[in-house]
């Protein structure tokens, strides 16, 4: 690995400072959702068992389908479209020791922050 081109990165350094609370944050709302669903399961003698999961599966699938939207109208940054960003990325990637593809698409327009 070459650390002259990337320097030294202390980990420290690139955790969020407010990383903890907003852990603890998610998990004091998730405990209480959680008992909430098994509430109205009973409350609702199991029709929440159905409708909950089918409101969960359509979110989930219309996020997957406007991420879909999203990637069609972009390029991805491959060894042939951009070399230099997809090489300075497969540096990092090989530093931080990820073993999984890392994903980064250009896309002409400003909204995108928005969007995502």
């Amino acid at each position: 690995m070459n650390n002259d081109k990337l320097g030294i990165i202390d980990i420290n350094k690139c955790i969020y400072p407010g990383e903890k609370l907003r852990f603890w944050i998610a998990i004091l709302t998730t405990i209480p959702a959680i008992l909430f669903y098994i509430f109205i399961t009973f409350a609702t003698m199991g029709i929440a068992l159905i409708i909950i999961p089918i409101i969960i599966f359509f979110s989930w699938f219309i996020t997957r389908l406007l991420r879909a939207s999203l990637i069609g109208s972009c390029i991805e940054v491959s060894q042939d479209n951009f070399p230099q960003v997809y090489n300075l990325l497969e540096d990092i990637r090989k530093y931080l020791d990820y073993p999984k593809k890392v994903e980064a698409y250009v896309f002409q327009n400003g909204d995108v922050n928005s969007y995502l």
